[in-house]
């Protein structure tokens, strides 16, 4: 993480900034992932950008599918039922 883990108490919402490397000459990517809580549910979003170069080949989407799709599995492990797809 590029920050320490922020601390949640109290609050609605909560973002979390990290570096990725990519997988050929292993450029940075920046990462924010931002947990929001309304009451009702509970809304993830996370975006990656590379910090150099035009075209990425697609290494910061599937870096998103990828991880909403651990995140999904992880959820449904805990509570008992099936990700959606």
């Amino acid at each position: 993480l590029a920050a320490p883990f922020p601390r949640a108490i109290g609050q609605s919402e909560v973002t979390i900034n990290a570096l990725a490397r990519s997988f050929v000459l292993s450029l940075p990517a920046d990462v924010a992932i931002r947990v929001s809580d309304d009451g009702d549910a509970v809304t993830v979003d996370m975006r990656s950008a590379s910090r150099y170069g035009r075209y990425d080949l697609g290494d910061n989407a599937a870096r998103i599918v990828d991880f909403l799709a651990e995140l999904d599995q992880e959820v449904a492990g805990q509570v008992g039922t099936a990700p959606a797809e």
